[in-house]
């Protein structure tokens, strides 16, 4: 689903039309790459600080999630993005939006995950698991790197 989505982009953004079978085979590909990712990032994360089985199985079980992405490109207008949220009771949400151009693709970024944290919020949902495919955020967040502008040049 996240491809078609990133396919959808690049069609509105850039005027890049791909066949629906090619879609189909890269979303699928993208899927299994993000499973394997998903794994290794667990391994890494159970040797960092160990949980009970109960732990993380309330974790994984009662929280729901939200993948968030932003299309941006040099010298556009616009920019666009958008979230699909998946909840405990299989209920599906999703929202996209287009905004006046910003400074970056990280500031397209992070406006899209701040407006899908502003709409889980105001949806009732306290708990949520946010998701993105833009590392450098990750990394921001999790601070496991310096925040550009803190950056000694």
């Amino acid at each position: 689903m996240w491809y078609i989505w990133k396919a959808r982009n690049n069609k509105l953004f850039n005027g890049v039309e791909v066949s629906s079978m090619e879609t189909f085979q890269k979303a699928t590909q993208e899927g299994d790459e993000w499973l394997v990712a998903q794994e290794v990032t667990s391994a890494a994360k159970k040797r960092e600080r160990p949980q009970s089985r109960d732990q993380e199985e309330t974790r994984s079980v009662h929280r729901p999630k939200c993948q968030v992405d932003a299309s941006w490109a040099h010298n556009q207008s616009f920019f666009g993005g958008g979230f699909i949220m998946e909840m405990n009771d299989e209920r599906i949400f999703s929202g996209s939006l287009g905004r006046r151009q910003v400074h970056s693709p990280l500031h397209a970024e992070f406006n899209k995950l701040m407006w899908a944290m502003s709409y889980s919020l105001r949806s009732g949902y306290i708990n949520m698991t946010f998701e993105s495919d833009f590392l450098q955020m990750v990394k921001l967040i999790e601070e496991k790197e310096v925040w550009p502008f803190l950056a000694s040049e």
